[in-house]
């Protein structure tokens, strides 16, 4: 989802550029069009902008409004003609995006995608109570932002990010609670 997209995510892609370029595959980054006051603040088109700014030069688009989920994607990339696929994702994803692989793959009745081979690969774990890195999180983002805690939302933004883009995400959540 990346709402809003975190330093954490930048080992999030490099891990899926490593194995991209590993594999001879293309990275892809497609980010969900979820939005509501709580968890999703930021509007697609307002998320799209943050995740270019903080990633320059990264393949990032936003999912098909008619496919706008995770599933919806799948099923799309399925459609288009992709037989390989690999997520990458954090430690906290992983189990989940499994068993929709699982349940949804296939030909069988209520299938919705059929790939060759699947893999879900984590691309490290977490520790929520870390500083930085390691404990950055969109939650924890978000909460900051909601209790005008610019210094902790800020220690998750990249270093490479300007100051008022930082600062421009960081209102636009403030405001929407």
């Amino acid at each position: 989802r990346m709402n809003p997209a975190t330093i954490g995510h930048s080992k999030l892609l490099q891990a899926g550029e490593d194995i991209a370029k590993k594999t001879g595959a293309k990275q892809k980054v497609i980010l969900t069009r979820t939005q509501d006051k709580r968890k999703n603040p930021l509007t697609p088109t307002e998320k799209l902008k943050w995740a270019k700014q903080l990633f320059p030069g990264k393949d990032i688009s936003l999912a098909a409004e008619d496919n706008p989920t995770l599933i919806g994607q799948l099923t799309h990339l399925s459609k288009s003609g992709i037989r390989d696929l690999t997520i990458v994702t954090g430690s906290d994803r992983v189990k989940d995006y499994q068993e929709i692989l699982k349940k949804y793959n296939g030909t069988k009745e209520g299938s919705l995608f059929n790939f060759k081979t699947m893999h879900v690969i984590n691309a490290g774990n977490r520790n929520p109570n870390a500083k930085g890195l390691e404990g950055a999180s969109a939650s924890k983002m978000r909460d900051s932002a909601r209790k005008d805690d610019y210094k902790t939302f800020s220690s998750m933004v990249p270093r490479n990010v300007a100051r008022n883009h930082g600062r421009e995400c960081f209102i636009i959540i403030f405001l929407s609670t």
